[in-house]
């Protein structure tokens, strides 16, 4: 007997596919609905795109925070999980568990990237000056105001306004300019 005439009397032609796939109603949920409550994917992706928004990581990446900063926010997140696998361990061993091992070896790998960071930071203290940084553009700022205020205190107006027309127009890209100094 084939197999096509033995798959037919278990199931009925009718509801095979032409790949032998059954067709009809299928018995997974639809995929509008999760188990957790049968909430709405939509939602789920929402509260997801807010969470990451909401993120301090994201939020100083898209305020191109200063290198520095970027890692500082980096090692908090690590230190966070760090924290979370520390509690996750002692949660397992009051439970009994014996071998938590694996949440051991997480955590050592944590706490490993938190001291390169640490001194990933500390050599570009050192090394390195991040002109395009927030703490640098307002310590720029801060000395083109006293710049201003001492030409206010011995030039005319005029004076003070061409100074400063010649200053702003040599500064034009000064980033760029100073980046290989």
């Amino acid at each position: 007997m084939s197999e096509d005439k033995v798959f037919s009397r278990v199931v009925p032609f009718s509801t095979v596919s032409p790949l032998g796939k059954p067709r009809g109603r299928s018995l997974k949920p639809p995929l509008s609905k999760r188990e957790n409550g049968g909430e709405d994917p939509l939602e789920t992706q929402r509260r997801r795109d807010e969470f990451v928004a909401s993120s301090d990581l994201v939020k100083a990446v898209e305020q191109r925070k200063d290198a520095a900063d970027m890692l500082h926010n980096i090692k908090m997140e690590l230190a966070r999980e760090a924290a979370l696998l520390k509690f996750m361990q002692s949660e397992s061993e009051s439970r009994g568990d014996t071998d938590t091992s694996a949440i051991s070896l997480r955590r050592i790998k944590t706490l490993r990237e938190i001291v390169n960071i640490e001194a990933s930071i500390s050599r570009m203290g050192v090394n390195s000056i991040d002109l395009k940084g927030e703490k640098f553009q307002k310590i720029f700022v801060f000395f083109l105001q006293c710049i201003r205020e001492a030409a206010v205190e011995i030039l005319d107006p005029e004076q003070v306004d061409l100074l400063f027309n010649r200053i702003e127009t040599r500064l034009e890209g000064w980033e760029e300019r100073a980046q290989g100094l």
